[in-house]
């Protein structure tokens, strides 16, 4: 990819990602990653579109309307240009305190 096509795909998909993550991803798109998907709304269409892109859902988040998917970072970047996905972050540990 070049550095215009970079910059390109970044400014298409600079509102879908935190920044930090945004730039992990173009700069190592063939690392695999976890990453919460959120959804406009949790439909079958959208799992086996994540999966068409190379990414394994690993589970349907019906609280929060998304898919928490395993796969390559340029997959995953991919499949940020979809219409419905709202947002793409990290899957991160949950910890509560006590």
């Amino acid at each position: 990819m070049s550095l215009y096509d970079n910059f390109v795909m970044r400014a298409s998909l600079i509102d879908k990602f935190p920044t930090s993550f945004l730039d992990f991803l173009l700069c190592n798109p063939e690392v695999s990653v976890t990453a919460i998907v959120r959804c406009q709304k949790l439909q079958t269409d959208y799992v086996i579109a994540a999966e068409a892109a190379g990414l394994v859902v690993e589970r349907r988040l019906r609280l929060i309307q998304g898919l928490a998917v395993l796969g390559n970072a340029g997959d995953l970047l991919k499949l940020s240009e979809e219409s419905w996905v709202l947002h793409v972050e990290p899957d991160e540990s949950v910890h509560t305190m006590r």
